[in-house]
């Protein structure tokens, strides 16, 4: 839902919880996931390598939609580039 949201550039955290009103378990992991403080969930590896892999994965995903509705060759060569980049990207929060 968050995903599609922003696809579609209007990305309603209000309105996604929402949809999970009439169950008080999953409307509070909702929530928690819009509220959750960064600083606080990352402060061990694991959850580190899962947010480095979360961003990647989002690139990845952004760099194969923006392939397919490439225009020109230039363009398509961008992506390409980018997408090659994405191999050797480290992220860091620190």
């Amino acid at each position: 839902m968050v995903f599609d949201g922003h696809k579609q550039g209007s990305l309603n955290p209000a309105g996604i919880l929402n949809r999970f009103i009439n169950d008080e378990e999953q409307y509070k992991q909702v929530a928690a996931l819009f509220n959750a403080s960064l600083q606080d969930s990352l402060n061990n590896e694991e959850q580190r390598k899962a947010f480095s892999e979360t961003v990647l994965k989002v690139k990845k995903n952004s760099l194969d939609e923006a392939s397919r509705s490439a225009t020109d060759i230039a363009q398509l060569q961008e992506i390409i580039r980018q997408q090659a980049a994405l191999k050797t990207l480290q992220i860091s929060i620190d």
